[in-house]
């Protein structure tokens, strides 16, 4: 087997050997350290960009659960300041319909002749005079 080292086979001969990881469109490598540095720097490049656009969709979402939480927090909280704006109002309306007349209904008494007991204890003396 001869090899011709002349010109065009020479050329195809070393381009045939040599590692070739990206051909862009009007553009390709001859060095395998420059292939590897465009092929790191590009999925890095997509990479970043991926990344960015995932932290921004997740802040998107997160914004909008936020947003649709404050809604539900604010219905909630006029819901029960209308529940307790309605049990205020009918506290006020049976409070106002008191009155002895209507305690004598119920079975209450008025205590006419009121006494107390007591209970004449040395300790209990003792504490109060000290």
């Amino acid at each position: 087997m001869q090899i011709n080292l002349n010109g065009k086979d020479l050329k195809e001969r070393l381009n045939g050997n040599r590692l070739f990881l990206y051909k862009f469109r009007g553009f390709s490598t001859n060095s395998t350290k420059t292939s590897v540095l465009i092929f790191i720097i590009v999925h890095s490049f997509f990479t970043t960009i991926f990344i960015l656009i995932f932290i921004y969709i997740v802040f998107v979402v997160l914004t909008i659960f936020n947003i649709i939480n404050k809604k539900e927090t604010l219905s909630n909280i006029v819901n029960i300041n209308n529940h307790i704006v309605n049990l205020e109002n009918n506290y006020n309306k049976q409070i106002s319909g008191i009155s002895m007349d209507s305690l004598e209904t119920f079975g209450f008494v008025n205590a006419n002749h009121v006494t107390f007991v007591s209970k004449k204890d040395k300790l209990a003396l003792s504490l109060l005079f000290q």
